[in-house]
Formats: structure tokens, C-alpha cells, sequence
């Protein structure tokens, strides 16, 4: 940009944020994803160590269990059961204690040998005990009248109480553990938010910055239309010099004729006086040089002014005190759709084409025209043009005063600006929507400077305190919104946070009052506030009203004390299989469950009610625990409901072939459809918000030709994201009137339809593109559906071979400008709501895209036009 305006002064670039504040942001931000991703995975790696620790101590209380009654029945002589029997449970459950304490891989998962003291602790003596147990079990028993023999017994006992309660205290250890590693994971979860919110002030740092320089480019625009002001009072100060010069040759001309008649009249005085004639001859001589030169200056002055006029990009006129043209040149076709011998014959009156919400405003400041001397106005309205189109124009207009200062004509220069004051707008929009952004986090975000007082808060804390925001800023936080009781220890972790003693981030919890008196609790996370010198000017904290959740957790806990014993013994579906899996009981719950009645079920084969691979699954399940029994298994199937759908199972198998009041292998499963398909929705809603949020980013900080890439890699996502044949963008042209193809994905083995979409005429498609150019979206999940008003756009898709189309409009500005869609040609589909608000939150994305790209675009076709007009300004 040139660094001079049109006067020769010099201007200053605008003032530019410091890089090192993006670099801190972007650091920081950087920083907090990375340690809340490490912790996330740790996190993830330390439950996945304590889980099994908890099956292991349920399996040593089992395996000790069993082992007790064998050797209770084994003394009794009720049983047929061994010695090695009982020792080989003891062997399974020194097993799970080895594997606690060393690591090891069971069925229940791969055991890491456990790091926590006091755990490693009570698994040396449950091995101790057990070792003890399986040498008081090995010794042969003896005489019931034999006193060592009850002291063993009762040894036997202790050790048994022992293992039980040492089990049991292991397993409450691990729970603990996992729940404070689920804590430490919503934790990270919070950082990674704040992550976010750093991210997003970085965003509003450039587009301040973007603010400040086009405003700075504006003030140029308004300097070089001073300037241009001036240069045509210029020229009006050489038109009133040029008429005096004329007035002095016309008493010149008077003089010599007075001198002619002199000279005939005294001739004889003529010659006597023969010398002070030539003298003035030579002063005329003079006076002729002076005037041919005045010409010449004159010509060369209105060349100039020819010259300027001409190219000017806008219009310049001169007219009466009633606005009656006298004088038109420029673009006034281009601008107003009217031509220059229409307003100049009367056909047409240019305040008649003032928008009638600007027309009072110009009325008021005409009057000042018609009245005051030497005028000067600039100001900005629309106009309605000849072909209905509204346009803004910028208007620099003076008065032209006689000698006597009274009003005479009205001239001046109109400028189109329209693109200008969209780009305003455009820009404008974006600010809106990122302060909504802020305004609409389901957080509070508090900014206090260094002395404790409010200098910021969102919509979300003004409604937790119970405030408007304009009653926050400004007040002492401290003192008007923290309990008396911990108002001391709040103010000392606020001034340790500002001396840089305490380290950024959290969480930490507070209660804070709110206008009812209420307290709520509020779990902050805490950042300072640096200035361009990194000094620390206040702090700036992201807050979770923690009160519900609080309440939730203790209630939750009681509720779980309350119906632990309920759900442990919650009745599903219970079977007992013989040991080639044929079903010999069924509960009644089938009815409920599968909408089989038990006797349908009996006597089939398990494995016959399944598909094959479920049934090979469950065929070698059969077998492990036969090889191993005493041992449960977890099995997982698919099963048909009596109403053709499909359900999933996850059962817990027990062999009780050997005990003689089962004789079969017990199967106790539970429907767990629901939470597949939950588990599959969230996994599907969130690659969805990935890719979605991958999309927007996308489009953040590009220019030019790279929102064309940007769309071509968003439509590749979608199609392969949604699973479609086709995806492409199309863009109205020409006042709305053609709809052209402008990018496209297809699917592989499809082909591309881009070249043939081009240059379409909306009313050749009127049902459809006639509803997506009102801003209507078209969903049809059957062509075979369209209604016959659409019949001829019907033809065309089927022509085409489409089943099923999705077209979402674009908007931008409030105009529609386009629209994103997506169709199937291979198989009908009927598009879920998920898919619907995904291609509605991609087509905004890229129509801001493409606005933006358009603003800049006429940004830098403006700022063109004004640099060429100063490089033609004398």
C-alpha cells in the first residue's frame, strides 16, 4: 500500500497485535491437549491394570469357597471328592494371588503385577494363608476325638476368615483406585475444554486484528475523497481567476480604443509623443504574451479536469437548487440502470430512486445546500436502480456560491460502494458470531483484573449469580460473591495466582453467593492475564457449577448401598445346559425377553438357535469349562426376538454338571442390545462431531483459492463419512437465475456428473432448485416419492439413475447462495436427522467460506481502484 496519501502526509500502518501473544495462546493451548491426552491414556492404562485385580480377589474367595465345602464333605465322608480336589482349587486361587502380586494372563485379561503397597501387602498374606491352608488341607485327617484335630479345624476357620476378609479389602482398594482415576479423567476433560476456550481467543485476536486494518484502510478512502474535494475547489479558484483575467482584458481592449481616438484626434500630439506610444505598444505586446499564456493554462486546466472527470469511477454531476441535473458523466448506466439524457431531460429525478428509510435523512441535509454558503457534505444511502437491484452509494456534494456567497449549483461525485458494505457486513457477522460463542459456553468465564475486581463475565456466571452482566462488572468479587467463611483463603490463591507463586490451571472449588443467597459450588480453573510487556494485569477463569453433581455423587452413593443387593440378584435370563449343550431349563423371562415360551426352548440345542459363528463361540466356551470346572466363563451372542429382530446377550456360564441338584451348566445372560447400540451411536456421534469439527477447522485462516480445496476435502470426508455415491456443491449465479456445479466427490465406480451440471437454468428444475433458491431443503428418501408438481424434476433424476437425494441451502448474509447435497444411485435411503444437521452445519461452514472469500475478493478489487484513482489525481 502506498505509505503517502493524495496530499503528501504520511500514514502509519496500523498498529499490529504482538506475535508473542498467538505463540503464548497457541503454546499454552498446545500444552494443556498434550498433558490432558497423556493423562487421559494413563488414566485409561491404570484402570485397565486394577479391573482384573478386582475379578482376581472374586475368584480367590470362589476358589477358597468351593475348596471348603469339598473339605468339609470330605471329612464328613459325604462326598467322593479327593484331597486333590480340594488342593487343586487351593492351586487356582494361590494362582490369582501369584498373578496379583507378579503378573500373569488369565481369562479375565492380562494381570500386571500390582505397584500399590498396601495391595501387594494383603496379597503376600492371602498367599501366606493360603499355603497355610493348602498344608493343614494336605495332612490326612484325624480321629473327631483327637484335640488336634479340632485345633486345626480351627485353625482351618481362621485362615479362611482370613483370606476373605484380606480379598474383600483388596477389592475395595482397586474399586477406590478406579474411581479416583475416573475423577482425574472428568479432570482432564475440563483441561481439554479450556484447551478450547484458549483456541477461540486466539480466533478473536485475528479477527481484531483484521477489524483494525480494514478500518485503517477505510480512513484512507475517506482521505483521498477529501482530497479529491479539494483538487475540485482547486479548479473552481482558477475559474474565478480566469474571468478576472478576461475582465482585465476587456478594460485593456477599452483603453486601446480610447487611445486610437486620442491618436486620431491629436495626431499631431502622436508624433511628438512618439516614444510613450511605442512604450505602449510594448505593454500590449506584454498583455498579449500574458493572455495567450492565460489560454494555454486554461486549455491545459480543463484537459486536467477532462482527464479527472472522465475517469472517475463513479459519477459526477452538477445540478440546480431544485436537483434538476445540468451536467452528468461517468457510470451512471452501470450504477443506476438509467441513462445520463434521462435525468438530464427530467425522465427520471435521482431523489425519487432514494430507499424511502434513507430519503427523510438526505431531505434534512438538502435543505443546508439551498441555503448556507459553501457546503460541503458526505454521506451514504441506497438507491433503488433501474432493474430493482438496491445499491449503496457514497455521495461528496458542495454548493457553488456566487461572488455574494449565495448558493447557485449543487455539484458533486457518487461512488458505488456496495461491495464495500457488504465486506462490512461480512465482517461484522463474524464478530457477532464469535462474541456468541462466548456468550453461549455452558460455563462461566470470569476475568478480574489485578486488584480483584470484574472486568468480564458471560451470559452463562451472570445467570448462575442471579445477575445482569452490567451489575457484575466492576465489583469487588471477592467481597460481593464469596462466602465470609473462605473469603480469606480465596483472595490469597488470587494474589499467589497474580505473583506468578502458584502454578495456572486446577481445579480448585469455592462456593460462590448468588443474589437469592443461595450458595453454589464452582470448580475453576485459573489462568493469569499478561499485557504486551508480560506483565500480569488480571486472571482470567473458566467455572462448572459442580452443586447438582456434588448432590448426584452422595446420592448416588447412598441409592448404590440401597439396591446393591437388588440388582445382584436382578432375575434375566436363566438356562441350564447338559454338556453338549442342549437346554434343559429355561426361565420364565424368555416370554418377556426373546418372545419365546420356555417349552420352545427346551430340549434344542444352544448352538442350534445361533449363527454360526456366535455357536462356534459358544461351542468352545462348553468345552473350556468342561475341561475346567468350577471356573466361569463370560460368553457374548446374537439372538432373533420372535419379532425378527436381532438381540445381544452377555451371559455368565458356571459348570454345575457335578452337583447333583443341577447336573448342568448354569447360563445366566442379560440383554445388553441397548447398550451395543448406544455403545455403536456414541461411537458413530462421535466421529461425526470429529469430522464436523474437523471441517470447521478447516475452513479457519484461508484465503483464495484455498476454499475451493477446502470444500474438496470437506465433500471427500462427508461421502465417505456417510456412505453416499455422490457429493457436490452448487453455486447461484447471474441475480440467482443458473445454478452451476462447482465441486463434486463421487464414490468409487461412480461416475462424475460435474461436467453436465453447469450453467443450469432454475427454470428448467423449478420444483426442486425453485425450493432450494427460497432457502427450502429437499429430503427425499425415494425419488418414487416426489409429488407430481415435481414431476418433470423427477424424470430427470430417474434419467439419471438417483434413488434418493439430500440438498441442504447455503446462506450467507441471510441470502441463499448456493447449496451442498448428496444422493444415492445404487440403493434407496432414508436419511437420519444426524445425517440431515450434519450436511445443514457443513453447508453453513462452507457458505461462510465462500462469503468470506467473496468480501475479500471485492476488498481487494476496492482497494485496487482507490490506489489507481490516487495515481491518476494531479
Amino acid at each position: 500500500m502506498n505509505p503517502h496519501n493524495a496530499t503528501g502526509t504520511e500514514t502509519s500502518e496500523p498498529r499490529r497485535i504482538p506475535r508473542r501473544i498467538y505463540a503464548i495462546v497457541a503454546i499454552l493451548a498446545l500444552s494443556l491437549t498434550i498433558t490432558a491426552a497423556y493423562g487421559v491414556y494413563m488414566t485409561n492404562m491404570v484402570v485397565a491394570g486394577y479391573v482384573p485385580f478386582i475379578d482376581a480377589a472374586m475368584e480367590i474367595r470362589l476358589a477358597v469357597s468351593q475348596a471348603h465345602g469339598e473339605h468339609l464333605a470330605l471329612i464328613a465322608g459325604e462326598s467322593e471328592t479327593t484331597t486333590e480336589n480340594v488342593v487343586a482349587f487351593l492351586d487356582d486361587a494361590q494362582w490369582y494371588a501369584r498373578a496379583i502380586l507378579e503378573g500373569g494372563v488369565g481369562e479375565e485379561g492380562v494381570f500386571v503385577a500390582v505397584r500399590d503397597p498396601s495391595i501387594r501387602s494383603k496379597a503376600r498374606r492371602v498367599l501366606a494363608d493360603l499355603d497355610r491352608l493348602e498344608e493343614n488341607v494336605s495332612t490326612p485327617p484325624a480321629n473327631e476325638a483327637d484335640e488336634r484335630a479340632h485345633l486345626r479345624l480351627k485353625e482351618h476357620n481362621q485362615l479362611l476368615s482370613n483370606i476373605e476378609s484380606m480379598t474383600r479389602e483388596i477389592e475395595r482398594e482397586a474399586k477406590n483406585l478406579v474411581q479416583r482415576r475416573y475423577y482425574q479423567l472428568r479432570t482432564l476433560q475440563i483441561v481439554l475444554l479450556l484447551a478450547t476456550v484458549l483456541i477461540g481467543l486466539a480466533v478473536l485476536f485475528l479477527l481484531h486484528a483484521y477489524g483494525r486494518r480494514r478500518t485503517r484502510e477505510l480512513e484512507l478512502s475517506q482521505k483521498l475523497n477529501m482530497d479529491l474535494a479539494a483538487a475540485n475547489r482547486q479548479l473552481q479558484d482558477n475559474e474565478r481567476q480566469l474571468r478576472a483575467t478576461n475582465q482585465q482584458l476587456g478594460a485593456n481592449e477599452q483603453q486601446l480604443r480610447a487611445a486610437n481616438q486620442q491618436l486620431r484626434a491629436n495626431e499631431q500630439q502622436l508624433r511628438a509623443n512618439e516614444q510613450q506610444l511605442r512604450a505602449t505598444n510594448q505593454q500590449l505586446q506584454a498583455n498579449e504574451q500574458q493572455l495567450r499564456a492565460a489560454n494555454e493554462q486554461i486549455r491545459e486546466s480543463e484537459k486536467k479536469y477532462r482527464s479527472f472527470v472522465e475517469n472517475l469511477p463513479g459519477i459526477t454531476f452538477q445540478c440546480d437548487l431544485d436537483l434538476v441535473p445540468l451536467f452528468m458523466h461517468g457510470r451512471v448506466q452501470a450504477i443506476t440502470g438509467y441513462s445520463e439524457e434521462e435525468f438530464i431531460r427530467g425522465e427520471q429525478r435521482w431523489d425519487r430512486m432514494i430507499l424511502p428509510e434513507d430519503a427523510e435523512r438526505i431531505r434534512e441535509t438538502a435543505g443546508d445546500l439551498r441555503e448556507a454558503s459553501h457546503v460541503s457534505l458526505e454521506r451514504e444511502y441506497r438507491i433503488v436502480t433501474g432493474n430493482g437491484d438496491v445499491r449503496w452509494v457514497r455521495e461528496a456534494i458542495q454548493n457553488v456560491c456566487d461572488y455574494e456567497g449565495r448558493p447557485k449549483l449543487i455539484q458533486g461525485l457518487i461512488i458505488d460502494i456496495t461491495k464495500r458494505r457488504q465486506a462490512e457486513l461480512a465482517l461484522a457477522a463474524e464478530q457477532d458470531r464469535a462474541r456468541e460463542y462466548l456468550s453461549i459456553a455452558n460455563v462461566m468465564m470470569l476475568a478480574l483484573d489485578s486488584e480483584g475486581r470484574v472486568t468480564m463475565i458471560n451470559r452463562r456466571g451472570a445467570e448462575i449469580l442471579g445477575r445482569r452482566e452490567e451489575e457484575i462488572i466492576g465489583v469487588d468479587w471477592s467481597a460481593t460473591f464469596i462466602p465470609e467463611r473462605c473469603r480469606d483463603s480465596v483472595e490469597e490463591s488470587f494474589k499467589r495466582l497474580v505473583r506468578g507463586e502458584m502454578e495456572p490451571g486446577g481445579p480448585h472449588e469455592n462456593p460462590v453467593l448468588t443474589a437469592s443467597g443461595e450458595e453454589r459450588l464452582i470448580g475453576w480453573y485459573s489462568t493469569p492475564l499478561w499485557d504486551e510487556k508480560g506483565a500480569v494485569i488480571g486472571t482470567l477463569s473458566s467455572g462448572e457449577d459442580i452443586t447438582e453433581r456434588k448432590r448426584a455423587e452422595s446420592a448416588l452413593a447412598t441409592s448404590e448401598r440401597r439396591f446393591r443387593s437388588l440388582v445382584q440378584n436382578a432375575s434375566d435370563l436363566t438356562m441350564v445346559w447338559r454338556a453338549d449343550g442342549a437346554i434343559t431349563y429355561v426361565s420364565p423371562s424368555s416370554e418377556r425377553l426373546i418372545g419365546r415360551e420356555p417349552s420352545e426352548l427346551i430340549n434344542q440345542s444352544i448352538t442350534d438357535l445361533l449363527e454360526r459363528e456366535d455357536a462356534e463361540n459358544v461351542q468352545r466356551v462348553i468345552s473350556g469349562i468342561l475341561a475346567k470346572p468350577g471356573r466361569p466363563a463370560v460368553l457374548e451372542w446374537c439372538w432373533s426376538h420372535s419379532d425378527g429382530s436381532s438381540l445381544v446377550f452377555e451371559a455368565l456360564a458356571n459348570n454345575l454338571l457335578n452337583d447333583p441338584d443341577i447336573g448342568g451348566i448354569v447360563v445366566n445372560a442379560r440383554d445388553i442390545t441397548r447398550r451395543k447400540n448406544m455403545e455403536r451411536e456414541l461411537k458413530r456421534r462421535a466421529e461425526f462431531e470429529e469430522l464436523t469439527a474437523t471441517i470447521s477447522g478447516g475452513f479457519v485462516h484461508i484465503v483464495g483459492k484455498e476454499v475451493e480445496e477446502a470444500i474438496d476435502e470437506a465433500l471427500n470426508r462427508m461421502g465417505m463419512f456417510m456412505d453416499v455415491d455422490r457429493m457436490y456443491v452448487f453455486v447461484f449465479q447471474e441475480s440467482d437465475r443458473i445454478a452451476r456445479n462447482s465441486n463434486e466427490w463421487c464414490a468409487e465406480g461412480i461416475p462424475s456428473q460435474k461436467g453436465d451440471l453447469q450453467d443450469l437454468n432454475i427454470e428448467d428444475y423449478p420444483w426442486s432448485l425453485g425450493r432450494l433458491r427460497r432457502g427450502e431443503s429437499l429430503v427425499i428418501n425415494s425419488v418414487s416419492q416426489i409429488p407430481p408438481e415435481g414431476e418433470k424434476d423427477k424424470g430427470i433424476f430417474v434419467e439419471g439413475g438417483i434413488e434418493s437425494l439430500l440438498c441442504i441451502p447455503m446462506r450467507a448474509e441471510g441470502a441463499v447462495i448456493g447449496f451442498v447435497g448428496c444422493d444415492c444411485v445404487e440403493n434407496p435411503r432414508s436419511w437420519s436427522e444426524d445425517e440431515i444437521r450434519m450436511v445443514r452445519v457443513v453447508a453453513e461452514v462452507m457458505a461462510n467460506g465462500l462469503a468470506r472469500k467473496r468480501a475479500e475478493e471485492a476488498v481487494v478489487r476496492e482497494r485496487d481502484l482507490v490506489v489507481r484513482l490516487a495515481d491518476t489525481t494531479p
